[in-house]
């Protein structure tokens, strides 16, 4: 796991995100978001291909649009590098057995394409329970939260 993981002191990445918890907590929810945010610091393609739907549609930062083929090279090429992603707030909604819908606004240093970027983010992200087997992000968007 890369240094950055961890960064405050020995939480989890569980209590971590039950921190900064704001409202109910669904605990199927928070443990994926913070299993995504562990594979996004540690590089973890195999992981983040677990969790991404193929047929996801991602808006990034820029307002480009992404799939899943493109999330993940970006991964595994080193083209995208998170260095830290420290949450600081999370909601949780879940309108249906199989759809969750989290927002998590997070400080970030990411790396793309050897340019650092930094600054608060804010997730919104789409889970579906595909056929009651497991979670995968299905749609999302990320922009910059001015402050």
């Amino acid at each position: 796991m890369n240094e950055h993981a961890q960064d405050s002191g020995s939480d989890t990445d569980e209590q971590m995100f039950e921190r900064v918890l704001v409202g109910e907590c669904d605990r199927e929810i928070l443990q994926i978001e913070a299993r995504l945010r562990a594979a996004q610091l540690t590089g973890d393609f195999e992981t983040l291909s677990q969790l991404i739907a193929d047929d996801l549609l991602f808006v990034g930062p820029d307002g480009n649009l992404a799939t899943k083929n493109m999330d993940i090279e970006s991964h595994r090429s080193g083209l995208v590098k998170f260095l830290r992603h420290e949450p600081l707030e999370l909601h949780m909604r879940r309108p249906s057995a199989d759809i969750a819908v989290a927002s998590l606004t997070t400080e970030l240093s990411v790396s793309v394409d050897g340019q650092v970027h930094q600054g608060v983010y804010r997730y919104m992200r789409v889970w579906h329970n595909k056929a009651g087997v497991r979670w995968q992000v299905l749609a999302g968007q990320v922009g910059l939260v001015n402050r």
